[in-house]
């Protein structure tokens, strides 16, 4: 899978993974140009590594900024519909 750290901005659908420290606080932030496309947060299963799990109101097609409570130690975003014009740009910013 690719990461967000090198994939910054998304323009083409994929899945996406961030490495985040599980129960810490984050400002989770989607901006930019959707074109079309459709952003789906899951984390992984703390207990199964092999599922993902789904995010309660964690499906866009615009900006959103959202305070962000990881269940797990890994977030995926993964982007439906991308056209030519996608280009969103995502931050994971913790709060302390």
């Amino acid at each position: 899978m690719p990461d967000l750290y090198r994939n910054n901005p998304i323009t083409a659908n994929g899945s996406y993974d961030l490495a985040v420290n599980m129960g810490d606080v984050y400002l989770f932030t989607l901006k930019g140009t959707f074109g079309g496309a459709t952003v789906v947060m899951t984390i992984q299963s703390n207990v199964d590594k092999s599922s993902f799990d789904s995010v309660a109101d964690g499906s866009w097609t615009a900006q959103t900024e959202q305070t962000l409570i990881p269940s797990g130690t890994l977030v995926r975003l993964t982007v439906t519909n991308a056209s030519g014009s996608t280009s969103i740009r995502t931050n994971f910013v913790p709060i302390s």
